[in-house]
């Protein structure tokens, strides 16, 4: 008879651990989904007070925030937790901004070539920031026209390297830290952007009559860890993002001027922007620029850190008739970033 007993026990046992098994997976499914919400709105509204979410790109957050709803549907058996890790899969691939680039992935015909064509320029855009010496060596098995230089300490060190890579047709402009090389033709003098460290001249190449304005970006780099459980946090990359946006407006209103004083020509925008794409600090530069990587890169284009690239924050953007033929990353020794490089040509 006490064994008898025994197992209706059981059974009500194995039926707690089920129920409680079933209201973990609900618990840990719902904690997803409210990530979903909350990380789908502070992306949609772009508030800085939110800027610290939206400095991770959204696939990082699909990827951490979803994991619990995966976990949820596999020893929980919850339908619930299924549902939410298919919302977050859809918003991860539907949100990716490198999602064009790997579908070319594999694709010959958007391979980069060893070097440009003749109706083309090859641009580079490097950070140069903590590297003791530039290895030109690297630079120059890049074939590059023009070179955007981000970091570059000292402006003797950048027409040396100038001089080595290209001989007596380099020109070359620096103010702080930002530079421009280019392998021949004519620079005007540096045309001045208030408040920030980008760098803006004009550049006519050797054998064409196209004159193109060549502005080199470098926004204000974050001076401390993320940590989202400090307030003081939440408050500081919320100031960053006011003030990458104050930057990003004073760029272009800088454009405006300079098109109405010497007039209007295509431009070359390349540079370190410090930020992901998805960030709302970009929603002013419209559509009337081109993303290179995005047009025309294959793979997935991220930049930052060069060991494990997670973020694509280096990149290079043209205004019409210029367009994008082949873009890539490249790794340089030293460097903190990877390359972007890309082949220009008027259309």
């Amino acid at each position: 008879m006490p064994a008898l007993s025994s197992i209706p026990r059981k059974k009500h046992s194995n039926s707690a651990y089920r129920n409680l098994g079933l209201q973990c997976g609900r618990l840990m499914a719902f904690f997803s989904l409210c990530g979903l919400f909350l990380i789908s709105f502070s992306f949609y509204k772009g508030s800085d007070i939110t800027a610290i979410i939206s400095t991770i790109p959204q696939w990082i957050w699909a990827s951490v925030l979803g994991m619990p709803a995966v976990l949820a549907w596999i020893f929980f058996r919850s339908k619930i937790g299924l549902v939410v890790f298919l919302l977050w899969t859809l918003y991860g691939i539907t949100t990716l901004d490198s999602l064009p680039s790997i579908a070319r992935t594999g694709m010959n015909q958007y391979k980069l070539p060893s070097h440009p064509g003749l109706q083309s320029w090859r641009i580079v855009t490097i950070d140069c920031r903590g590297m003791k010496n530039i290895p030109t060596a690297a630079l120059a098995k890049l074939n590059a026209d023009v070179i955007f230089l981000q970091g570059a300490r000292d402006p003797n060190q950048t027409v040396e390297m100038a001089l080595t890579l290209f001989g007596n047709s380099a020109r070359a402009r620096q103010i702080g830290t930002c530079a421009i090389i280019c392998s021949n033709g004519e620079l005007s003098q540096v045309a001045p952007i208030p408040d920030t460290e980008s760098l803006m001249v004009d550049w006519i190449p050797r054998h064409s009559n196209l004159p193109i304005r060549l502005v080199n970006i470098s926004l204000a780099h974050r001076q401390t860890k993320m940590n989202f459980l400090l307030p003081e946090h939440w408050k500081y990359y919320s100031k960053l993002r006011s003030f990458h946006r104050l930057e990003i407006d004073n760029i272009l209103n800088a454009l405006k001027d300079q098109g109405n004083k010497v007039g209007n020509m295509p431009i070359i925008m390349a540079g370190n922007f410090n930020a992901a794409p998805s960030s709302s600090t970009f929603k002013s530069i419209g559509s009337n620029f081109l993303d290179v990587y995005r047009e025309t890169g294959t793979g997935f284009g991220a930049t930052t850190p060069a060991q494990f690239p997670i973020l694509r924050q280096n990149r290079i953007f043209t205004t019409s008739p210029l367009l994008p033929i082949h873009s890539d990353t490249v790794t340089i020794p030293g460097a903190i970033h990877k390359a972007v490089v890309s082949d220009i040509s008027k259309h």
